[in-house]
């Protein structure tokens, strides 16, 4: 499977399924559910500008987290290191329910320091799943949502009590997972 290559004249590591997956899984849930998108990791902006198109179709504020400035303007970026915090002022992340989307360097730390400090009815969404992203990852209080082929959407067991999982997991996988090598 090759992925999309560029998008909006940006590169981008996502395969047209997982376009088809974030698209579906915003029109599972009621319009006004979800009230912003973070995307931690721009690179060059192909999967931010996406994101950018979803969350202003959604009236949904956006932001995307690099500590490296992409080579081109992308919209809503902020030069962050994640081993530094977010800002103390986006307190919309636990105030409103949102997706957080982690494609940057350590995808399992990123998940696990987060989803905690995200609302309760907030999506997870990680990218390279089955490779730098795998069962063993997941915290024990998320649960598989949707997935693609490369992207997986968690939630919180008792947010996606009634909906209904189409990922097929093994039954016998270890969890949870801890980098604590991890720089964050």
């Amino acid at each position: 499977m090759k992925n999309i290559g560029t998008l909006y004249g940006r590169p981008i590591g996502q395969f047209w399924e997982d376009l088809e997956l974030w698209e579906y899984v915003l029109n599972s849930f009621p319009e006004d559910h979800f009230q912003w998108i973070v995307e931690f990791g721009t690179f060059q902006g192909g999967m931010s500008f996406f994101l950018y198109g979803q969350a202003w179709a959604r009236r949904m504020k956006f932001y995307t987290i690099d500590k490296n400035p992409p080579e081109k303007f992308v919209p809503c970026f902020n030069q962050l290191d994640l081993r530094n915090g977010l800002p103390k002022h986006w307190t919309f992340l636990k105030d409103e329910p949102g997706v957080l989307f982690c494609d940057n360097g350590n995808k399992p730390a990123e998940v696990y320091n987060y989803y905690s400090l995200i609302h309760p009815s907030c999506l997870i969404g990680v990218h390279d799943w089955g490779t730098e992203f795998n069962p063993r990852d997941i915290p024990s209080e998320l649960r598989p949502y949707r997935s693609s082929a490369t992207t997986i959407f968690l939630g919180r067991s008792d947010f996606l009590n009634e909906l209904e999982s189409e990922v097929d997991i093994p039954e016998h996988w270890e969890r949870p997972y801890r980098d604590e090598s991890s720089p964050i």
